[in-house]
């Protein structure tokens, strides 16, 4: 059964969840433990415009992109476990 709002309109099927893995983006103090990078060298390479910080309301945060471009994080690979061996 669908389930409609007051107007009649059906709701937009819910979001899945995200698995802890895929976050899209880190405090500079999480990042900086996790990959072992300082702060300060993220806040060198932010203030020469080689890494691009998202702001979310006044707290920056290195997107997932954004680590993957500058090689912090290692690339996702498409179509894991889709090969049979």
């Amino acid at each position: 059964m669908q389930s409609k709002k007051k107007n009649g309109r059906r709701r937009k099927p819910r979001r899945k969840r995200q698995t802890e893995n895929s976050r899209l983006g880190w405090r500079l103090g999480e990042f900086s433990r996790m990959t072992g990078v300082s702060r300060i060298t993220l806040w060198r390479l932010a203030r020469d415009e080689k890494l691009r910080l998202a702001y979310l309301g006044k707290i920056p945060i290195i997107t997932d992109h954004e680590a993957r471009r500058l090689g912090l994080l290692p690339q996702a690979t498409a179509n894991v476990g889709s090969q049979i061996s």
